[in-house]
């Protein structure tokens, strides 16, 4: 079995000889990463990269930085309600006109808030109703199954009749699809 030690005191290993391996020799540091090889069982070269990193940086967050904050969605999920509820391309197209009648109704925007809302991708208008939207799924929608309608509309077919309906005299026609072919030699 392996007796190497955890995470936990390698990182605090890693804090308590950081500075002496900076201000080391080259022989110094070579010791200092075997005696961290030997402990906790792991490449010198990750203990190099452990030592040269500086624990007070903060790690920068990736991506875009996002120009909608929190103060958007309030006015943004109440247009989207009160437009029924539509994707965010049709939201896009629709917030420049719901927009004036939000401020009377609720409560005026700053222009830099409605700058913003106007601005908005609807891929980004997709993602902050998002959460939204999962929270306020529909309930059962309006198609229904055969079996629940069978008995409310009343369905002719070939060799029934309505009841009460007058009977047909003329015999019911073909489906476009299985209609005998006319005018084509049998041979060809």
């Amino acid at each position: 079995m392996d007796e190497t030690m955890g995470y936990r005191s390698r990182q605090e290993y890693v804090r308590t000889q950081r500075s002496r391996y900076r201000k080391a020799s080259k022989a110094e540091k070579g010791r200092i990463l075997d005696e961290g090889c030997a402990l906790f069982g792991i490449e010198r070269k990750s203990l190099v990269r452990a030592f040269a990193r500086d624990p007070d940086r903060r790690k920068r967050r990736l991506g875009r930085k996002k120009h909608c904050g929190p103060e958007l969605e309030e006015p943004l999920k109440k247009v989207w309600l009160a437009a029924q509820q539509p994707c965010g391309k049709r939201l896009k197209k629709v917030l420049r006109i719901w927009l004036p009648h939000y401020e009377k109704h609720f409560e005026p925007l700053p222009r830099e808030s409605v700058e913003k809302l106007l601005s908005m991708s609807p891929a980004t208008i997709d993602r902050r109703l998002g959460p939204i939207r999962a929270r306020r799924r529909k309930g059962l929608c309006a198609t229904r199954s055969v079996k629940v309608l069978e008995g409310q509309i009343p369905i002719r077919t070939r060799f029934q009749e309505v009841e009460g309906g007058p009977a047909s005299s003329r015999p019911t026609r073909w489906p476009i699809a299985a209609r005998p072919c006319r005018g084509l030699s049998s041979g060809a």
